[in-house]
């Protein structure tokens, strides 16, 4: 047997002191990954609600498309049904009142995996005379131009998308498209 010194316990310390840094570094690790979870969850909720928002824009302009009335007849200045007059200039546009959007059209078909299905206001904004196409320029084109706002909500009811796009359509129903979009904050 060899002599030497008494035990003092010093490997005991540092095994102790590295267990302690592994422990603290997997809590690290942890925690970002469940923080990285929720930042990818939330994303794809708002990637959710974003469909959303654009098929009810893309029900609401196939509405337009396939008729729609006359806009004198149909769209009213309290939004009913999701249909509303232009406001005079400096009145608040309706899509930003609360209440259209317990009234607001909802698209057709359903879109799955979200709390609530989109819903949609469709808003008459002027009617124009335009010159004709290119083919024939001297044809003019009576237009009704609309501004369509649709709200999305993802799977949970805290994320929503509100996308607006402005659609003409010419009154003898030649032709239809869609000319702006943009995503409202």
């Amino acid at each position: 047997m060899m002599a030497g010194r008494p035990a003092r316990g010093f490997v005991l310390v540092v095994a102790l002191g590295l267990l302690l840094a592994l422990t603290v570094g997997s809590l690290a690790a942890a925690r970002t990954t469940t923080l990285e979870l929720r930042m990818a969850r939330n994303a794809t909720d708002a990637v959710l609600a974003f469909h959303a928002a654009e098929a009810a824009l893309v029900d609401a302009e196939r509405w337009l498309v396939e008729g729609g009335g006359d806009p004198v007849d149909t769209f009213t200045a309290a939004g009913t049904g999701g249909l509303a007059t232009s406001p005079d200039y400096g009145g608040m546009p309706p899509w930003r009142r609360s209440d259209v959007w317990k009234e607001g059209r909802v698209p057709e078909s359903s879109v799955p995996g979200v709390e609530q299905q989109p819903r949609y206001l469709i808003e008459w904004l002027t009617t124009l005379t335009d010159t004709g196409p290119k083919d024939n320029p001297l044809q003019p084109v009576t237009m009704d131009v609309f501004g369509v706002t649709a709200r999305g909500t993802g799977a949970t009811a805290g994320v929503t998308v509100t996308l607006q796009s402005t659609f003409g359509r010419a009154q003898d129903g030649s032709r239809a498209r869609r000319l702006s979009w943009t995503e409202l904050p």
